[in-house]
C-alpha cells in the first residue's frame, strides 16, 4: 500500500509536469488568449493607451495646410511603400495650415515610426508584475525599464530595402536604402493622473541612385489630470521636424531650374482640454495653437527660394458634445473655429492668405470592447481667405475609424479620412482629398503575425481641374524571436494616376529589418 506522503508527492510532481507542458503548448496559448485589453506599441498594457484604443484614434478633418503633389500622405503609418517618402507623406499632427502633415508611412498594425509594434489583433492581457514593468501572457512583449513610478520603452530598428522608384515621381529610378530608427517612449504608473511622452527620430540614406538622404525627428508630451470621477483635463506639447518634397507644387520654380534638396519644416504646437461627464451626457472643450516655419529651398542655379511668407500660426477652438444612448453607443456633434495668421501679410504672389477656418460634423461613437469599436462622422469644412481673389476652400467630409475583430487573433481596421490642403500658388485655394484604408492583421502563432492593407484616395485640386488617384497595396510579416528582438518585413506596390501626366508614377518597395527593444 502506497503511503500518504508518497502519494501526495507523486500528485504534486505530475501537476508540475502537466503545468509546464501547457505553458509551452501553442494550443494552450491560444486557449489562454482572452482578447481583453490592448497592448500599446511600446509594449506596455493599458486600456487608456492613446496609441491602441480604437475609439481614441479620431481622424478629424482639418482645413488648410500647404499643397503637396505627393498623395501618399494618406499611407498607413510607418512602412515604406515609397522609400524616400517614408518620413514625410502620412497624415499626422496638424501642419502650419492646420492640415495633417508628413509622418512615416507604414503597414497596418505592424511597425510604428519608432520601429515598435502596434498589433491590430486582440491582445492577451495578464497581471502587472511588481517592479518588472507590464506583463501579459505573451513571452514576446517588451517589459520596459522601470524608473521609480515611470516605465520607459526604448526601441531601435535597423532595416534595409529596395525600391523601383526612389523619388516617387514620374522620373524616379531604382534605389537601395538603409534606414535607422530610434525611439524612447514612457508613461507614469500613478493611481491618479498620468504623464506620457515619447521622442524619436530616423535617418534614411540611399546606397545608390540619385535620391537625397533625409532625417526626421518628433517629440510629444501629455499630462492628464483626474480632478474627479467626471472631470478630466489634459495638457500637451509637441515638436515635429520633417522635410517637404522637392517635387511639391509649393516649391515650383521657373523652368529649367529645379529644387535640389528637400527643405526642412518645423512645427511646434500645444493644447489644453477639459472634459466633463454629466450622467449620460458628455462635453469636451479643446484649444490648440500650432506654429510652423519653412526653411529656404536650394535651387539648381545656386540661389535659394525664400519661404518666409509661409510661416504662420493657427489658433483653434473645438467643442464636442455627446450623449450615451447605451453603454456601447454614443451620438455626438463637434464644431471647431480657427484663425490663421501669417508672419508676412502678403505672400510671394501678392495674395493675403490669413484666413478663418471652421468645421462642423456629427456622427456616432460605438464600443463593444475588442469585438467592435470606433466612430463614423459626416460634416462640412471651410476655409475663408482674407484675399477675395482666392475662392473659399470647402467641401463635405467623411471620417471614420472602425476596429473589428471577426475572430480571436484577427483584426480588420477600416479608416476613412478627408483632408483640405491649402496652396501657395497664385489665387489658388488648394485641394480636397478623400482616402479609404482597409487593413487586416492575423496572429498565426504567439511569435508570428501576418498583415495586409489596401489604400485608395482621390485628390481634387480646386480651380485647376486636376485630379490624382492613388492606389496602394501591401503585405507584411513580423517574426518575434524573443522579448528583445524581432524580424519585420514588407512588400508593397503603389500607383498614382493623375490628369497631370508629369505627376503619374508607380513604385514597388521591399523592406526587411531587425527591431531591438527593451
Amino acid at each position: 500500500m502506497v503511503s500518504s506522503s508518497k502519494f501526495t508527492w507523486s500528485v504534486f510532481a505530475a501537476t508540475l509536469l502537466l503545468s509546464g507542458t501547457a505553458m509551452v503548448s501553442p494550443h494552450a496559448w491560444a486557449q489562454q488568449t482572452s482578447g481583453d485589453g490592448q497592448v500599446s506599441d511600446d509594449g506596455s498594457v493599458g486600456a487608456d493607451s492613446d496609441l491602441t484604443t480604437p475609439a481614441d484614434i479620431q481622424f478629424s478633418t482639418s482645413v488648410n495646410g500647404e499643397d503637396d503633389d505627393n498623395l501618399d500622405d494618406f499611407a498607413p503609418e510607418d512602412d515604406v511603400l515609397t522609400a524616400d517618402r517614408s518620413q514625410r507623406n502620412t497624415l499626422d499632427s496638424s501642419d502650419d495650415d492646420g492640415n495633417q502633415r508628413a509622418r512615416a508611412t507604414g503597414q497596418v498594425g505592424i511597425i510604428q515610426p519608432d520601429g515598435s509594434v502596434s498589433p491590430l489583433a486582440n491582445q492577451r492581457v495578464g497581471p502587472v508584475q511588481g517592479g518588472g514593468g507590464n506583463l501579459d501572457d505573451s513571452p514576446y512583449d517588451a517589459l520596459g525599464i522601470r524608473l521609480g513610478t515611470f516605465t520607459l520603452f526604448p526601441v531601435l530598428t535597423q532595416s534595409i530595402g529596395t525600391t523601383t522608384n526612389g523619388s516617387a515621381s514620374n522620373t524616379g529610378s531604382n534605389a537601395t536604402f538603409s534606414q535607422t530608427e530610434v525611439r524612447v517612449s514612457g508613461q507614469s504608473d500613478w493611481a491618479l493622473h498620468e504623464l506620457r511622452g515619447d521622442i524619436g527620430g530616423s535617418y534614411q540614406t540611399y546606397l545608390n541612385g540619385d535620391v537625397e538622404d533625409f532625417s526626421a525627428l518628433d517629440a510629444n508630451l501629455e499630462l492628464r489630470l483626474d480632478h474627479s470621477y467626471d472631470i478630466t483635463t489634459r495638457f500637451g506639447a509637441s515638436y515635429d521636424l520633417t522635410t517637404e518634397s522637392a517635387e511639391s507644387d509649393n516649391l515650383s520654380v521657373p523652368t529649367p531650374l529645379f529644387v535640389t534638396e528637400d527643405p526642412d519644416v518645423h512645427r511646434l504646437s500645444g493644447f489644453a482640454e477639459i472634459e466633463k461627464q454629466a450622467g449620460r451626457a458628455s462635453g469636451r472643450l479643446r484649444g490648440t495653437i500650432t506654429h510652423a516655419t519653412y526653411e529656404d529651398a536650394s535651387i539648381s542655379d545656386g540661389s535659394s527660394l525664400s519661404q518666409d511668407d509661409r510661416a504662420n500660426t493657427l489658433f483653434e477652438l473645438e467643442a464636442r458634445a455627446g450623449y450615451e444612448v447605451s453603454e456601447t453607443f454614443q451620438p455626438f456633434v463637434e464644431a471647431s473655429l480657427g484663425s490663421r495668421h501669417h508672419t508676412k501679410e502678403i505672400d510671394r504672389n501678392g495674395n493675403r492668405r490669413d484666413s478663418i477656418v471652421y468645421a462642423l460634423r456629427g456622427g456616432v461613437a460605438f464600443d463593444q470592447g475588442d469585438k467592435l469599436s470606433g466612430e463614423i462622422s459626416l460634416g462640412y469644412s471651410s476655409e475663408k481667405f482674407d484675399d477675395s481673389a482666392i475662392d473659399d476652400l470647402n467641401g463635405f467630409t467623411v471620417d471614420a475609424s472602425i476596429n473589428w475583430s471577426p475572430q480571436r487573433l484577427t483584426t480588420i481596421t477600416t479608416t476613412a479620412q478627408t483632408e483640405f490642403t491649402g496652396s501657395t500658388n497664385a489665387n489658388e485655394a488648394g485641394s480636397v482629398t478623400y482616402a479609404l484604408t482597409v487593413g487586416i492583421n492575423h496572429d498565426l502563432r504567439p511569435n508570428l503575425s501576418l498583415n495586409a492593407s489596401v489604400l485608395a484616395s482621390l485628390r481634387d485640386y480646386d480651380g485647376s481641374g486636376r485630379q490624382d488617384e492613388l492606389l496602394q497595396a501591401q503585405i507584411g510579416a513580423e517574426w518575434r524571436l524573443n522579448r528583445t528582438a524581432a524580424i519585420v518585413a514588407t512588400l508593397g506596390h503603389e500607383i498614382q494616376d493623375s490628369t497631370d501626366a508629369a505627376s503619374s508614377y508607380d513604385a514597388t518597395t521591399a523592406r526587411i529589418g531587425l527591431r531591438l527593444q527593451k
